[in-house]
C-alpha cells in the first residue's frame, strides 16, 4: 500500500511539473494572409546549342531543360522567341508544370541554305504568369561549304546511274 501511495504522489508531481510548462507553451500566432504567396512560380531552363559543319538543309536537333523552382504555384511556360535563321520545331509540349516539375523540351532545327556561315540567336522561355521571370538558350549553327557539282561530275554520275540501269534490267 505504501508503494501505492508513493506511485500516486509521483505521478501527482510529474502532473503537476508539466502542466504549467506545458500550458505556458502555448501560443497564439495571427494568421495573415498576406505572407501567402499568390504566384511563387520560378522558371528556370539550362541548355545550350552549338551546331558545327552543318549541311545546308540538313536537320539536326537537341534539347533544353526548363524548372518550376516554385514551391507553391504551377508555372505556365511558352517559347516566346527564338532565331529568324533555319526552320525550329520544338515539337508538343505541356505548358503547365507542377512546383518543383521539370520538363525536357526538344527541338528539330532544319538549316538555312547558306553555306559556310556562322549563326547565333537565342530562345527566350517566359512564365507566362510573370513576363520578368524568364530563361535564354543561347544557339550557334555554323554550315560547311556548299558542295557544287560541275558539268563533268554529272556527267559522269549520269554515266554510272545508266550502267546501274542496264545491269539490272539484264537482271530481270
Amino acid at each position: 500500500m505504501r508503494k501505492l501511495i508513493s506511485f500516486a504522489i509521483f505521478v501527482f508531481f510529474i502532473f503537476i511539473a508539466i502542466t504549467p510548462a506545458y500550458n505556458a507553451n502555448i501560443c497564439f500566432y495571427k494568421f495573415d494572409e498576406s505572407s501567402i504567396p499568390i504566384d511563387d512560380s520560378d522558371l528556370v531552363s539550362w541548355g545550350e546549342f552549338k551546331w558545327t559543319d552543318v549541311k545546308p538543309g540538313e536537320t539536326v536537333n537537341g534539347r533544353f531543360y526548363i524548372r518550376n523552382a516554385g514551391r507553391v504555384s504551377d508555372l505556365y511556360w511558352e517559347i516566346t522567341e527564338w532565331p529568324k535563321w533555319g526552320i525550329w520545331d520544338f515539337g508538343t509540349f505541356f505548358p503547365r508544370m507542377p512546383p518543383g516539375g521539370l520538363w525536357l523540351v526538344f527541338l528539330n532545327m532544319t538549316a538555312p541554305n547558306q553555306g559556310n556561315k556562322t549563326f547565333t540567336g537565342q530562345i527566350k522561355v517566359v512564365n507566362i504568369n510573370n513576363r520578368s521571370d524568364f530563361g535564354i538558350i543561347n544557339a550557334s549553327l555554323t554550315t560547311c561549304k556548299k558542295l557544287s557539282y560541275s558539268f563533268s561530275n554529272n556527267f559522269i554520275l549520269n554515266k554510272e546511274l545508266a550502267i546501274i540501269k542496264k545491269f539490272y534490267l539484264f537482271l530481270v
